[in-house]
Order: structure tokens, then sequence, then C-alpha cells
């Protein structure tokens, strides 16, 4: 609607009588737009004076607001402005001539026996939807027509996904039986096999088809879900898309017919020069869902599966065409990576990704193109790849035949400059079996070779091998041991030698809270022997005593992870509203083994708990409870206490 055309129209004088209605209503209409417009005219409880007047014409609406010294113009409805109890017909709220309604169902079109400003809502909705609804299409009609060139999925798409992102979720359902061999059903070749001894959850060969399964106990496993993140490149007219969906595999008592669900989440599209519009399906204005425009970087750490066999003809018009990203997405089965990145990256300058991918160091650049900044690990400027890496000679073959990851290069290259050069299989040894960037910390004190063999000598029982190392020379240097000497640096039994420093360390810690503690509940020590006169008791099975210090009772609460340990208790009783007390087992004195807490005001037990709350033995002294009770509590003279 023109509002400088609007605002010519003569403000009308107010006809209806004064009232002591809320609001008085008056209808008009008018040409003077050339399309014939309704006008309602508002007045306010008595006013003579035009508060608002509303304009409706076929298929627009607007309001002049007249409250403020210059009118201005709103968007409001009619209801949001006359506000009214219309459900009380017979109340002074709104008043109307009798051909109010006549004149608005004249200017709609229609006779509507509603109440008129009902009618006027309605009416006023419709309009509302309209206007709502090409605004919007104007949004989604682009983006219908960008969604025109996604062509239907490649034909072994499905396959793919069976025998390539889903290859660890097959499983051999059995029915367990007392006895050797048990009938089972593979959810791979779909046939039924006989196992061997199959265990729930354990790892099995299927005999039929070969492949590496899972054992899955029929009675045990009632639902099974395996997700996973795939993608797929599609020619565009323009460029490319990146398709990417969230899959899950379902199994539960209908294992063998898995429910597959397949969500297509995101939808990047690509020109030939790499610039992204990105899509996400997702809820369009809080309404319903549908693909709308999403943020560029929308799923900034995620490794998605990429099916491989069409990738490069979706890119041979573009930048990326030469990027080698097809080999790198079917370099071998399962192998996932952040293509977001590897896009960004290689249109930003990092041609050495393609390099990598071509010398087939696939590990090193799914990690580098992981990367939206430049890496101090690699000099881009390099003339040749040697110069890129910061390698010598012919390191790369070992590179290459470990497959390396950044991490191992670093540790490749840590050795060199300690003039040693790690075998492809001692690097490879150390990316599959351990953390590697534990490696870089105990190359610090350690020479790699020895380090190494070190590690393999540890027996299997010991787990996390090269992080209980690296926290054992951590602690070595904390206490200030001798780390150049070789028993220190390499123990003979290393769990036991990281336990050690483990329980020196926390011991000096504790002294130093203990007597920060002490310091602060002084009074606690003071008591203690008072205490101990009104509470000592034993029998010839248990005792119960007071807390020398507050330190004992930090220890207390320490030793069976319970919160006594804490300083609200330490202070409650230096301020003497508590008393903390010690049951021991008198084979076991100096054990901790239950905590009392005693209301000084009441003199009765309010708690009493063991290790970590649990009390699962708490039936063991029950009678010596109520002995002390009964013999102690109820006899003392709470008066007489500290």
């Amino acid at each position: 609607m023109k509002k400088s055309k609007l605002g010519t129209i003569p403000v009308s004088t107010r006809t209806t009588p004064l009232n002591d209605y809320k609001w008085t209503l008056e209808a008009e209409t008018t040409e003077i737009t050339k399309e014939k417009t309704l006008i309602i005219n508002v007045y306010l409880k008595n006013n003579q004076d035009l508060n608002y007047r509303v304009f409706l014409i076929k298929d627009d609406y607007i309001t002049q607001d007249f409250q403020s010294s210059v009118p201005v113009w709103r968007t409001g409805r009619l209801v949001h402005y006359v506000i009214y109890d219309w459900w009380n017909r017979n109340n002074k709220d709104v008043y109307m001539e009798e051909k109010f309604k006549d004149i608005v169902n004249e200017f709609i079109g229609k006779k509507d026996d509603d109440d008129a400003i009902n009618i006027i809502s309605k009416y006023q909705d419709e309009i509302l939807s309209e206007i709502t609804l090409k605004k919007e299409k104007r949004v989604t009609d682009p983006i219908d027509k960008k969604m025109e060139e996604i062509k239907e999925l490649p034909k072994k798409f499905n396959d793919w996904l069976e025998n390539d992102v889903f290859i660890k979720s097959r499983y051999i359902y059995y029915q367990y039986q007392n006895k050797v061999n048990m009938q089972g059903y593979c959810t791979h070749c779909k046939k039924d096999v006989t196992v061997y001894k199959p265990k729930h959850n354990g790892n099995g060969i299927c005999p039929e088809c070969g492949s590496n399964i899972i054992y899955k106990s029929i009675g045990k496993s009632t639902k099974v879900q395996d997700e996973r993140r795939a993608a797929v490149f599609q020619k565009t007219s323009d460029g490319f898309v990146v398709r990417y969906f969230y899959l899950c595999k379902s199994y539960g008592k209908n294992y063998k017919n898995p429910y597959m669900r397949v969500d297509e989440v995101y939808r990047d599209f690509y020109n030939k020069n790499l610039h992204i519009e990105a899509y996400v399906y997702d809820l369009f204005k809080n309404k319903y869902t549908r693909w709308i425009r999403g943020g560029e970087v929308h799923y900034s750490n995620a490794f998605y599966n990429v099916y491989p066999h069409n990738i490069n003809s979706a890119i041979k018009d573009t930048k990326l065409k030469y990027s080698e990203v097809g080999a790198l997405a079917g370099n071998k089965i399962d192998f996932r990576f952040n293509i977001d990145a590897f896009i960004r990256n290689y249109k930003n300058g990092a041609v050495y990704l393609e390099h990598f991918i071509k010398v087939r160091l696939f590990n090193l650049a799914k990690d580098f193109s992981n990367r939206y900044t430049n890496d101090e690990d690699i000099n881009q400027s390099g003339k040749n790849l040697n110069a890129v890496l910061g390698i010598q000679n012919d390191d790369l073959k070992i590179l290459r035949k470990a497959n390396v990851t950044l991490d191992g290069l670093r540790l490749f290259k840590i050795a060199r400059k300690q003039g040693k050069r790690l075998t492809a299989e001692q690097l490879a040894e150390m990316i599959e079996l351990y953390d590697v960037r534990k490696f870089e910390k105990i190359l610090k004190y350690a020479p790699i070779i020895k380090a190494l063999r070190y590690l393999r000598e540890q027996p299997d029982y010991v787990s996390e091998k090269e992080i209980i190392y690296s926290d054992y020379l951590d602690s070595c240097i904390t206490l200030k041991q001798d780390i150049k000497n070789s028993f220190v640096l390499f123990p003979k039994d290393l769990k036991m030698a990281h336990d050690v420093n483990t329980e020196l360390i926390n011991e000096i810690k504790n002294k130093e809270e203990y007597k920060k503690h002490n310091t602060k509940y002084a009074a606690i020590k003071r008591m203690s022997k008072e205490l101990n006169n009104l509470y000592y008791y034993d029998d010839n099975k248990f005792l119960i005593r007071a807390p020398e210090d507050a330190a004992e009772i930090v220890k207390e609460g320490q030793s069976l992870h319970h919160c006594v340990g804490g300083g609200e208790y330490s202070e409650r009783m230096a301020n003497k509203s508590i008393v903390i007390l010690f049951l021991r087992d008198k084979q076991n004195p100096q054990t901790s083994y239950y905590t009392l807490e005693i209301d000084r005001k009441t003199n009765t037990i309010k708690q009493c708990h063991g290790y970590k709350n649990q009390d699962s033995d708490k039936q063991r002294i029950d009678s010596f409870l109520k002995k002390f009770k009964r013999e102690k509590l109820e006899v003392l003279d709470i008066k007489k206490a500290v």
C-alpha cells in the first residue's frame, strides 16, 4: 500500500456520540487510491480525536497511529490495537453502530454473521498468510531451483554402504546353548551358520563368507545401532555438489532385516572456482523442515566416508580436478577424512595435499587437510617433497611404507635429530599401538629406539604403556630423581615404579594439605583428648575414637572416598555443632572403616558411612552401634560435652 497516498486521505470527524465504551469503531470506504479501500476509524473511550485508522484493500493492510505528535505507520492487525473480550458480547469494551458490520461485509464481498472485529481479523489473517507466503517464496524458490540440479544417487551407492562404510557392522546372532557348537545367523551373507564356542560381544569370523564379525547372543542383544557419516560428489551445471548423509543401521529382534536410516543433512554446491553455497536440511522459519541456506562451516571437524567412484568425473572442470581427492577417498576401505577442510585448504593453495596423495602418503594428507591454517610441520615453499616435509635422502620411502601420520612424521624427525632413523616397521608399530603424541614427551628424556624397545618389553597386562611411561617420567622430574641414571630412566617394573612415584607425590601434596587443615582447624586437636573421654567405646571386635587432629579427618575422607574429608565437616566440628568419630575394626585399628557424625544438640548418630557410602557390610557393626548408643550416647550428660 502506498502510504503517501493514504496519508492524503482527510481524517474523518467522529460521527458517533461520545459514550463510556472503551473503544468506538467507525467504518467507511473510499476509492481515492484508485482501489476500493476500507477505513476503520478507532477512538479510545470518549475521545473526539482519532487514535488509529486501519486501511484495508484487497491484498494488504496498514494502520496509521495518531497516539504521538507525528502519525506513525504500523503493520499490526486491528486486534493488536483494539484489545477486548469478544467472548463477552454484553460488555462495554467496543461500540459499533449497526451499519459498521454491513460496511465491512460489503467491502469483503460476502455476508458473515461473526463478530465484526473477528471478520476483519480473519480477513487480515488471510492477507498476512498470502504476504508471508510470497516473502517465503522469494527465499525458497531460488533454493528449490538449485535443488533441481541434484541427480539420483549412484546405482552402486547402497552396495558401497554395505561393503565399505558398514564393513564393521557385521554380526552373527546365535541362540545360546550349553554346547560347543551353536546355531547362528550371519547378518552379512544372510546365511544360517554353525559357530564354535561363541562369546557375546566377542570377535569372530563367519565360517560361510569369511567376514570379520561380532557375536551377539539373541537373548542378551535387544538393540544394536551403528552410526556412520558418508558423502557423495556429483556434477552440477557450473561445478559440483557434495552431499552429506547421516546413516544409522539398527538391529533389533528382527535382526535378519536390519533397518537402514539414510538422512541427507547437508549439500555444498561449489562452482568451478570452488566458491561454496552451503545448504542444510532444517527448520524453515520454525515452521517446517526443508532445504535452507546454511553456514559455511557446519561440520568443521566431521570425518566422512566418501563415495570414490565418480569423484573425478564430478570435479573434472573445476580447480579441484588435479587434487587427487578421488584417490584419497578410495585408498582403502572405511577411510574417512574432512572433505570441507580438504577443499578449503586446496583452494587456499595447499597443493602439497595433492603431492602427498600421489606418493601414497594418505594419512598425512588426511591429517594436513583437517587444518585451516598453515602448519609449522611443513615448509610450503619447499622446491620438492623432501624440502616440504623437512626430511632427508630416501626417508620418503620409509614414510610411505609406514603410511605415516602427522604425529608419526614429527617423531620420525625427532629421531633423525637424535641421530637415529626409524624403520618403516618401527614407525608403523608406533602409529598402530601407541598414542604417538605421548612419545614427544618421552623423547625429551629417553632415546627413541631405547624407549620403543623398553615399551615393547613391558608385559601385556600393562595397558596404555606409553601413557604410563610418560607420566612416570614426569613424576621423576617432579621428585627430582636422577633421570640420567638408566635404573631410573628404565625401571625394571614400570607399573610399580609409576605407582610408587604417584604415591610419593600424593603424600607430599597431602602433607601440605594436612598442615593447612590443621592450622585452620586447630581446635579439633585441642578437643581430641576430652572427646575420647566422652565418646571412646570398644568391645572385643570394634572400637570408636575421636580424630587426633583435623588432618586425620581429611585422611579419613580420602581413604573411604566420602565427603567427610571436605572442609565443611571440620569447620562444623571446630565450631562444636557436630562430632566426627572413627569406627575401627580392632584387628586393623589403623585402617579406616566407618565414619560417624554425632549431633551435639541431641547426642544422636546423624550419619554412619563406610567406603564410598556404600555400607555393604553395615550389618556387621549393627549390634555394636546399638550398644554404643545405649551404653554411651544415651547416658552421656550433654552439658558436660566439650
